[in-house]
């Protein structure tokens, strides 16, 4: 009988779980719904959102309350009426005048020629046929140049008045040279700005004849070509130059005989304002002063009072909602301002500048000019004039035209320091009906990773014989997983529940927004009747005791500071800031 063959097979096996050493780590990370979800929906909503708003700076607005009229004796007005001669209801508009304070005479030209007159001599004054007239000069002499788009023309003197025909004194050849804005004399010169240069040339004690004449120079060295704005002759510790506009830059160059190079160079001017153009340049201002006129500012250079160097210093003056300044000047003790929408003045280039009264003060100035106590004004309603008189009417109507920003600033910087801008909950709603376009972003990180061992055990009877057989087996294996899911709800396009806690919170931002406003306005108000308490010259008290007077106006300027302290709470220090930029130089 063949051997049998027996088999009892025993298998144990033994697969550890992570407790007991057979690792399994299994890391599963917490789903980060809601924090990436804040980060989508601000980087989106970034995107989306338009460009942050920018605060207007002030602007020429001006804010104007009465002043009570007071019988003082310091406070002049002046009593305007259109000169016959030249006025505009008859069509004439006048461009330029100018004044001969040693003679006595005056020259208004517009766009239907020039006229010249002596006022209060009863004589016909001389009416001279020229092209559209854009400024006027009387030379020392007495002779009258007058700047045209056709040429430079003079009207020499004849006997005790003028010729009857002018003579040309262009100071080049071609159409661009012709074209004369604007001429200067003074110190034995004249100067052309032209649209091919600026020109000077010296009057030898005597009035020129002819164009002959004139020795004209061409300022070429070191200057720039292309048309000059304006132009003017300014004197400076003994040195006479020649100071002209070309595009944004303003030149000087100091005069020298024909055989002599100028030293020609600019003129550094610290501020810039904006892209404008200068639209006129002033020399002989009280003090040596020159002013730089530009739109909407004046750029004024004069003595520190203290180093006596010359420094610029950058106005902004208050005038009528809109205008554009064309001409700043002085005379009769006023400081004047020629806008496109009529003429303001004030005793100091900080203001506060005042609307001149009717007609001046609304029909739009060109050019100015003083004669003693008498003022005339270039406008399109002709020719006005006025007499320097004191108390009625005119005083009792005087205006104060404050020089702080207008209220309709003040709102927007203190909303904005305060964090209350309407722009605020525009961006929110806006945020609110844009987010159910915007998924639930989830993300979501798996690691496995599985270890085994494994035993058996075999026994083999063979042959009579028993055997034991040991297998063992080992294993190991890693997976890593990543999902991203977004989901959308687009029941949050017909109503998003978060509509009632913003509609909530708008509520609340209207009523502080209100509180603030409300606020603002007590302070910026009573400030302005405050300066104008101020602006009002001081009466004695009512026993005639002048401390008394001085004591109240004390009290004014506390409650002034007191008011301008609350107002750069509000505003985070902007207040003190522009008030600054529009102070009294004291050094």
């Amino acid at each position: 009988m063949s051997n049998a063959i027996q088999k009892n097979s025993i298998r144990t096996s033994r697969k550890q779980s992570p407790i007991n050493g057979a690792t399994r780590l299994r890391a599963v990370f917490a789903t980060f719904e809601t924090a990436v979800l804040s980060i989508i929906v601000i980087v989106i909503v970034a995107g989306f959102s338009s460009a942050a708003f920018a605060l207007a700076q002030p602007g020429p607005l001006t804010t104007s309350v009465a002043v009570p009229s007071a019988p003082i004796h310091d406070l002049a007005a002046f009593v305007w009426k259109r000169s016959d001669l030249f006025d505009g209801r008859r069509g004439a508009s006048a461009l330029a005048v100018a004044t001969d304070p040693r003679h006595g005479w005056i020259a208004v030209g517009g766009d239907q020629g020039l006229l010249v007159t002596l006022p209060g001599d009863g004589a016909a004054p001389l009416r001279v046929s020229l092209p559209a007239v854009h400024d006027l000069s009387f030379g020392a002499s007495g002779e009258l140049y007058v700047a045209t788009m056709q040429g430079l023309w003079v009207l020499p003197r004849q006997g005790d008045g003028f010729a009857t025909q002018p003579f040309e004194a262009t100071p080049a050849n071609g159409e661009l040279a012709r074209a004369a804005r604007r001429v200067a004399t003074g110190h034995g010169l004249i100067a052309v700005a032209t649209d091919a240069g600026a020109y000077v040339a010296r009057v030898l004690g005597h009035e020129p004849t002819d164009g002959a004449h004139l020795e004209w120079r061409q300022l070429k060295a070191n200057f720039p070509a292309g048309p000059v704005r304006a132009i003017g002759i300014h004197e400076e510790d003994g040195r006479v130059e020649v100071w002209a506009v070309v595009g944004n830059a303003l030149w000087r160059a100091g005069y020298a005989e024909p055989h002599e190079p100028m030293d020609v160079f600019e003129e550094a001017v610290p501020e810039r304002v904006h892209a404008d153009a200068p639209v006129d340049l002033v020399t002989g201002l009280p003090g040596g002063a020159v002013a730089l006129v530009y739109p909407a500012a004046i750029h004024l250079r004069a003595r520190n009072t203290v180093t006596r160097k010359f420094q610029w210093r950058l106005y902004r003056p208050i005038v009528p909602p809109g205008a554009v300044i064309e001409r700043f000047g002085f005379g009769v003790g006023q400081y004047w301002l020629a806008t496109d929408r009529g003429l303001v003045s004030s005793q100091s280039v900080v203001g506060p500048w005042r609307r001149a009264g009717p007609p001046a003060g609304r029909a739009a100035a060109h050019a100015m000019a003083a004669l003693g106590a008498r003022f005339y004004v270039a406008s399109a309603g002709g020719l006005l004039v006025a007499d320097r008189t004191r108390g009625g009417r005119a005083a009792r109507e005087q205006v104060f035209s404050s020089t702080v920003p207008s209220v309709s600033v003040v709102h927007r910087k203190a909303l904005r320091e305060q964090g209350l801008q309407a722009r605020v909950i525009r961006d929110a709603w806006r945020g609110v009906r844009r987010r159910a376009w915007l998924p639930v972003l989830g993300l979501r990180l798996d690691a496995d990773r599985d270890r085994g061992r494994g035993s058996d055990l075999d026994e083999v009877f063979v042959s009579g014989e028993y055997h034991e057989l040991r297998d063992s087996d080992r294993d190991r294996s890693r997976d890593l997983g990543a999902s991203i899911t977004m989901t959308w709800d687009f029941r949050d396009t017909a109503y998003e529940p978060e509509q009632i806690d913003l509609s909530r919170e708008a509520r609340l931002v209207i009523g502080l927004r209100d509180d603030v406003l409300d606020e603002v306005n007590q302070i910026y108000f009573e400030r302005l009747s405050v300066d104008a308490q101020l602006a009002t010259p001081a009466r004695r008290g009512s026993g005639g005791d002048e401390n008394e007077a001085q004591v109240d106006r004390f009290r004014l300027e506390l409650r002034r500071g007191q008011l301008d302290a609350a107002l750069d709470a509000w505003t985070g220090g902007w207040w003190s800031q522009q008030l600054e930029n529009t102070a009294i130089p004291r050094d």
